[in-house]
């Protein structure tokens, strides 16, 4: 259901509606014709309506050479295979990106529980080193030391649950479910 992929099939169908088109060109041509000579005169219009009276033509053609007809065919094949080759790039594409963003937000998911666990022990250590500075066997230094731990733990776990949310957006897009 990717756009991409969509447009690929549409511009197939209409190739496929082009080589039916050049394929018409090959066959022969069969006209019949039939004129009237005279037409009917007052209100009975089948008064004078006579088979002698009509003119009839048969017309056959075939061109002797076909070669501008295969020519066309041929080359409406060739732009036919050749998209259908873009189509199959296209499908490797697409699938390459949704796996590549699969394993990136499969790798920040577990970052992400990582670093949530390791801001839980940084503020555990945090509330620990207040403790021991409120009894007086710490001092104001340790204290900072682990409140910058904990800070600069928490902005990485910051940036990581944004990399992760950009990392699902950017899934939904390359799936074709997201529109710009």
């Amino acid at each position: 259901n990717h756009p991409d992929i969509a447009l690929y099939d549409f511009k197939l169908q209409s190739m496929e509606i082009e080589r039916k088109l050049k394929i018409e060109g090959l066959k022969p041509v069969l006209n019949v014709n039939y004129n009237a000579l005279n037409e009917p005169v007052g209100m009975d219009f089948t008064q004078g309506m006579d088979i002698s009276n009509y003119k009839w033509g048969l017309e056959f053609s075939i061109p002797l050479f076909l070669r501008e007809q295969r020519g066309d065919l041929k080359l409406t094949k060739l732009k036919i295979r050749d998209t259908e080759l873009d189509r199959g790039q296209k499908v490797l594409e697409v699938k390459n990106k949704i796996v590549q963003y699969y394993n990136q937000q499969y790798n920040l998911k577990d970052q992400v529980e990582l670093y949530t666990k390791a801001v839980a022990n940084y503020a555990g250590l945090l509330d620990g080193e207040r403790k021991k500075f409120s009894i007086g066997e710490s001092s104001l230094f340790l204290v900072n030391s682990r409140e910058i731990n904990l800070i600069q733990a928490r902005i990485t776990l910051v940036q990581l649950m944004t990399k992760y949310q950009i990392s699902l957006a950017g899934g939904q897009w390359a799936i074709g479910v997201l529109n710009n």
